[in-house]
């Protein structure tokens, strides 16, 4: 029962995911211990996090599984206000990083987009330790 009820809680998420599934062909795997679906489409790398579902562009690791459960810790408090207050900003925050950091060094990169506050708390749920400082 609590966990229909918490599927309902997330039914945007949930939704936008079965769409994504359907969209992508993407096939369900598991790693680390984590199930997730992947669309072993490499042109672009991607990863999302909606409701009970972690999404990737067939690449992988230990550190963005977690980083997605994160995610999907944020989805379980925010529920229905989650795409707003955590998807949107990470989504145009990704966008903004791909189209006006293209000339920074990888790891600079990753340390501004990790830093930022959605994206350091979805670490910090999901047990993610980074390398680096997280300041700019």
């Amino acid at each position: 029962m609590l966990k229909m009820l918490l599927w309902i809680w997330q039914l945007p998420q949930h939704l936008l995911a079965l769409l994504v599934i359907l969209f992508t062909r993407a096939s369900r795997m598991s790693a680390e211990g984590t199930t997730y679906w992947s669309t072993y489409r490499k042109r672009f790398y991607w990863a999302v996090s909606l409701g009970s579902y972690i999404l990737v562009s067939g690449f992988t690791t230990k550190n963005m599984l977690m980083h997605e459960h994160g995610h999907q810790l944020q989805s379980m408090y925010f529920g229905p206000l989650y795409l707003v207050l955590i998807g949107l900003p990470s989504f145009t925050f990704n966008i903004a990083d791909r189209l006006f950091h293209k000339k920074w060094a990888d790891s600079r990169r990753a340390q501004w987009y990790y830093s930022l506050p959605w994206e350091a708390w979805a670490d910090k749920l999901g047990g993610v330790q980074r390398d680096f400082v997280k300041r700019i």
